[in-house]
């Protein structure tokens, strides 16, 4: 493929987020995920498999069986999105980090704009 081609395959991604989440075990991913979608404030959300964290917390290494969510929405969306998850997540201090996106498959977008 040459790079003239590249350019339609993808179009620009400003208006839509995932917002990266941990969580502490599958159930809990999996309500929040199946919730957020219910509620339309994503179009998808992806839960992976636990795997293990290594992080620092009050001064000590730990280590911890954490599953990831990975939510797929629009800009507009995403304050009301990482406000549900905040107020239903287990975690003290939970990792919700929103992640811009450079491009996007234009039918792909407009089928997360339909569902947010």
């Amino acid at each position: 493929m040459t790079d003239e081609n590249r350019g339609e395959l993808l179009q620009d991604a400003a208006d839509f987020v995932f917002l990266y989440v941990t969580f502490p075990d599958v159930a809990s991913a999996e309500k929040v995920a199946r919730e957020a979608v219910e509620l339309r404030l994503c179009a998808c959300a992806n839960v992976w498999a636990p795997h293990t964290s290594f992080y620092r917390w009050e001064s000590q290494i730990e280590v911890a069986s954490e599953v990831v969510g990975l939510f797929k929405t629009t800009r507009s969306r995403v304050s009301d999105l990482a406000e549900f998850v905040k107020s239903v997540h287990g975690f003290e201090t939970p990792c919700i980090a929103s992640l811009a996106l450079d491009q996007i498959e234009p039918k792909f977008g407009a089928w997360i704009k339909s569902e947010t």
